[in-house]
């Protein structure tokens, strides 16, 4: 019997779909279009000097790794004027950065109530370099998203952080060709999320481990992140949270498709912009919103809370890790029935 104690099925019912849903349903956005306030800065050397504008601690950061470089990029808008009908205050910080296809840059920037404050953007560094060293200035390699991570833990101090990857998520397998052809040592192929289309960039789920385990060690002191937030398909896979338990004490994401317009953000963040929510009912505000946003239109959906840090009582150890233990054990004992002569059991 497998006790998965620590998956909180905060929504509803997995979707049977196979395909990439966030790129086969549209619905219109429900929000006006917010004028944008872009601040500019003079060309530097280092990302971090540009407007070194200081906030004061907040009580949550929400870091959104927005990579748009792909053919969900019609979707990007609709998500950040939610995000500006929020807008960064005296609790919480929204740092966006999004590489969008088209533009021909990438920013970063601090989302303001109706407006964003951009203090990074690349684009302001010569285009030799940025083509000599194309994965840092990218979305979908490890060095930029470490780079995104670490530079606005040091700007926008908090007490919590949290990381939401926007985009694609192969989950536990690789679904386009080139995808195919990028080999790690074991000559297995990669697995992952962040699909940069123009530059055949992505996060391997390797890549996810070391980004996190990178940022923890080098930002916050060997802390976790309060969250992984996956606005991506397939991100809730075993596999995937099973990377990212030591560096984070929560993972939202879905186990099966997910729609095209995904997180509505306003719904997400309503309640933590405006009063102290602890770690667990940030996450369950979000997988309550995705309820709320997709009931009436989508008769199937699926979003859910992964608790990597609860321990059960009796035996020591995580949940999490129970559930690990318990799908370990069930594999070896289907191997060996495989390979027994009850195998024709097996139908």
């Amino acid at each position: 019997m497998l006790y998965i104690w620590l998956i909180f099925l905060l929504s509803a019912f997995c979707s049977t779909a196979t395909t990439d849903a966030r790129t086969s349903w549209h619905k219109k956005p429900t929000i006006a279009p917010a004028k944008e306030y872009i601040i500019t800065a003079p060309k530097q050397q280092a990302p971090e000097r540009i407007n070194e504008k200081r906030v004061t601690e907040k009580e949550y950061t929400f870091l959104i790794y927005i990579a748009g470089n792909n053919n969900l990029y019609s979707f990007i808008d609709a998500n950040l004027r939610q995000l500006m009908e929020i807008g960064s205050n005296n609790l919480i910080n929204i740092v966006v950065q999004v590489d969008k296809f088209g533009t021909q840059d990438v920013t970063r920037s601090l989302v303001e109530k109706n407006g964003m404050n951009t203090y990074w953007k690349a684009s302001n560094y010569n285009l030799s370099e940025r083509v000599a060293h194309p994965e840092i200035y990218n979305s979908g390699a490890l060095p930029n998203f470490i780079d995104f991570l670490q530079t606005a833990i040091q700007r926008f101090p908090s007490k919590k952080y949290a990381v939401i990857i926007w985009n694609h998520g192969a989950g536990s397998y690789d679904p386009t060709q080139w995808r195919q052809l990028m080999f790690n040592p074991e000559n297995e192929p990669l697995k992952g999320m962040a699909f940069n289309d123009n530059y055949n960039f992505y996060l391997s789920n390797q890549d996810l481990t070391d980004g996190l385990r990178t940022v923890s060690q080098n930002a916050l002191g060997g802390r976790p992140f309060s969250f992984l937030g996956l606005d991506i398909c397939h991100g809730g896979q075993l596999e995937i949270a099973t990377q990212a338990k030591n560096y984070v004490n929560y993972v939202v994401a879905s186990q099966e498709t997910e729609i095209a317009y995904g997180w509505n953000y306003i719904r997400a963040l309503a309640r933590v912009s405006k009063e102290l929510r602890s770690e667990l009912e940030c996450v369950t505000d979000f997988v309550t919103a995705y309820r709320d946003e997709y009931i009436n239109f989508m008769p199937d959906y699926t979003l859910a809370v992964y608790d990597m840090i609860s321990q059960n009582p009796a035996t020591g150890i995580t949940y999490f890790e129970e559930l690990e233990n318990n799908l370990n054990t069930m594999s070896i004992s289907l191997i060996n029935l495989l390979r027994s002569s009850q195998r024709n059991l097996m139908r």
